[in-house]
């Protein structure tokens, strides 16, 4: 049997590892300067366990504006909405960005994820892990988040960056 990532996790200290012959990815960085928009698209997600995305800007502040939201870090939930357009709202610096696939955990108490419920979101746990196709512009996550057995199709993710008009 495979080595869970999870320990994998703990044995490369979060670096990539390669698995199958493809590298596997713990997150996704990268740097963005002010103006900078986030288009999230989710092409498909697995319903059991629900399948998100963290999305952290370090030291900044990202912005979802249809929703009123502003915040260092925005978790946005495949199941939630096919697509978020989140905004790097410091207008002065670049931010390093860092995405990574989450998904909640059922083994633990109610599926409900709304606010003033009882939740436990995981990520980096079990099977979780993401492979990633960059482009110029957008970069293609395929993850897999779950305690069963790996599964780069429990959430596929498109993220494209353009700048503000």
């Amino acid at each position: 049997m495979a080595i869970r990532f999870d320990e994998r996790w703990r044995e490369t200290q979060g670096k990539p590892f390669e698995f199958e012959g493809r590298l596997v990815h713990q997150l996704y960085r990268r740097s963005i300067g002010p103006g900078t928009l986030i288009d999230v698209e989710f092409l498909g997600s697995r319903a059991n366990p629900a399948q998100g995305l963290q999305i952290k800007a370090r030291g900044a502040t990202l912005a979802w504006d249809e929703h009123d939201l502003e915040g260092e870090s925005v978790r946005l939930w495949a199941d939630g909405q096919d697509r978020a357009t989140l905004r790097y709202a410091n207008a002065r610096k670049t931010a390093e960005l860092a995405i990574w696939n989450i998904w909640l955990d059922e083994r633990h108490g109610s599926r409900s994820y709304e606010p003033d419920r009882y939740e436990v979101v995981q990520a980096w746990m079990a099977w979780s892990g993401m492979l990633i196709d960059e482009r110029a512009h957008d970069v293609l996550l395929r993850c897999s988040g779950n305690h069963d057995a790996p599964d780069f199709s429990d959430l596929s993710a498109r993220i494209t960056f353009r700048r503000d008009s």
